[in-house]
Order: structure tokens, then sequence, then C-alpha cells
């Protein structure tokens, strides 16, 4: 069997998997820890997250603290579709789901909370004025005002939640923290992925696994910001052509080279040094200003 990319560059799993599991939010700026004590607290919070920022992530280590209690309950809001608070109180617990009894003092974790309808908003409303429910996190891309009750806005009390975006220095170190010293991904190579992924951790780890692969195939010891504007610009489907074609063309391009230089040494009675180039076909290279967006005239 033959060895994977990752494997090629001695791991032995991939180190830019993005599962949720394989995340670690403490590195995006913002720890679960202040969060969890404020569910304790009782108290109503809304986490800001842009897709791709660890907000799943966050949500899952919440659950992992809550969840054995039989004290938390998960909802995700789907456009034009009822949350059915009351049945998801009633089936968190064994009780209820035997006799249909309504448990006191849940919590409650509320996914994609900015499609959430005003309907459901009064009906959690409710359920912790009676006490059926004792806190809720809310998780979404935008808090909005408006989608609440005001009962909920005032509960808030402030505790709204952004997940920042990563710095450069965090990109490079969350890749660190994953690949080590690799040579081949050097820090301002990080740099310019980071910039290219506009800050999304998600984002930037799929740049890295996407150039990676393809410089291992390449055998290529160093990426350069040439090969980022080259490498990820390739399709995955041509990738093997290009790479076929690059070959041909560093063979036709050596042999014109030590044909060219033979006749000059022969002229000059001197011997001649040859610079060769393989990898790439030269015709195609960009420069790194070049892969810049122009700007406008």
């Amino acid at each position: 069997m033959s060895e994977t990319w990752y494997e090629s560059l001695g791991f032995s799993t991939n180190p830019f998997t993005i599962k949720p599991a394989a995340l670690n939010n403490d590195i995006f700026g913002i720890q679960s820890q202040p969060i969890i004590e404020k569910i304790g607290n009782g108290e109503t919070q809304f986490v800001e997250a842009p897709l791709g920022m660890g907000k799943t992530t966050l949500l899952k280590s919440i659950i992992a603290k809550f969840g054995g209690k039989r004290k938390l309950v998960y909802a995700n809001c789907i456009k034009n579709e009822c949350l059915e608070v009351r049945e998801l109180l009633k089936n968190a617990t064994l009780k209820g789901k035997l006799f249909g009894t309504m448990p006191r003092e849940m919590i409650m974790m509320i996914d994609e909370a900015q499609s959430i309808s005003q309907e459901d908003a009064q009906e959690i409303t409710d359920y912790m004025q009676d006490g059926r429910i004792k806190s809720v996190v809310f998780f979404g891309t935008q808090y909005k005002k408006k989608q609440l009750t005001d009962q909920l806005n005032k509960s808030l009390n402030g505790n709204i939640i952004t997940i920042p975006y990563m710095t450069p220095d965090e990109a490079v170190q969350l890749v660190r923290k994953r690949t080590g010293n690799l040579k081949l991904l050097p820090d301002y190579v990080i740099r310019e992925l980071y910039g290219r992924a506009a800050g999304n951790p998600r984002r930037l780890l799929q740049h890295c696994e996407d150039i990676c692969r393809k410089a291992a195939e390449l055998s290529i010891k160093e990426l350069t910001l040439t090969d980022i504007g080259i490498l990820l610009k390739t399709p995955q489907t041509a990738f093997k052509k290009t790479k076929r074609a690059a070959a041909e063309t560093a063979k036709r391009t050596r042999r014109k080279t030590n044909k060219s230089s033979k006749k000059t040494a022969k002229r000059s009675g001197e011997i001649s040094t040859t610079v060769t180039y393989s990898g790439y076909n030269l015709d195609d290279i960009r420069t790194y200003e070049e892969e810049l967006p122009k700007r406008a005239q």
C-alpha cells in the first residue's frame, strides 16, 4: 500500500483535519470556562461567531461538560421550522419520556440562533419564567435583538460574546501546534495562507492541507509565496496532468539550455556552468506581486 501525502511528511494522521474535536478554542482568543461558569450561575448568553471560527467546538465542549447530567437540551434553529421546546424538555429525562413530566432548571443550547423565530423565543422565555429553563446559551453568526423577546434581551445583560478572528501570530501558532517545525511550511507562507483565508481558522487549515498535499506529490522541500499562487489555483482533478506537463517542460528546458551552453563554451573556449530548473512550467510562473488584486483604476 502506497503511503499518503501526510505520511510522506512524517505524520501518522492528517495534521490539518478540520474536525471540531481537533480544534482548540483557546488559540482563537476565547476560553470555554468563563462561559461554563455563567451557565452555572443561570445567566443567558449569546455567542457570536462567523462560520469556521470554532463555534461548533465551543458548543461541543459545553455539551461535554453538562450533557451527562441530564440537565442540558440542544436545539438547532432551522428556518421555517418550529423548535418544539416543550417536547425537547420532556424528552430530556427518562421520567419525562415515560410520564410526560417537565424537568426543572434545564440548560438550553440554541445553535444557529440568528434564525430563531419570535414564537420560539417567546416559548423559551415562558419556560425560563416558570423555572423549567435555568440558563440559555444562543450560538449564531449574528446577535439580532429584534428576534428575541424583551425579557431575553434584558436577561442577556451584556453577555454577548464575540469569537474574534485570529491574528497572523495565532495562525502560525495554530499550524505549528499541529505540525511542529515543518520545514515545508515556513512561517511567512503560513501568514500568506492566513491572509488568503481571511483569518478563518477552518479555511486556513484547508489551505494548508491543499498546498502541502500538492507539494508532497511534487517533492517540494520548502514552499514559497510563488508556490502558493500556483498550487492553490490548480484544480485537484487537473493536478496530475499539470505535474506531467511541468516535468516535460522542465526536460525540454534542460535540453535547450545544455545545447545553448555547449555552443557558447565551444565558441569562447571557456567552461560554462549550466543552471537548470525542474518542477514547474517556467512560462506559467507568476510573481507574488502579480498574485495581488489589481488596484482600481
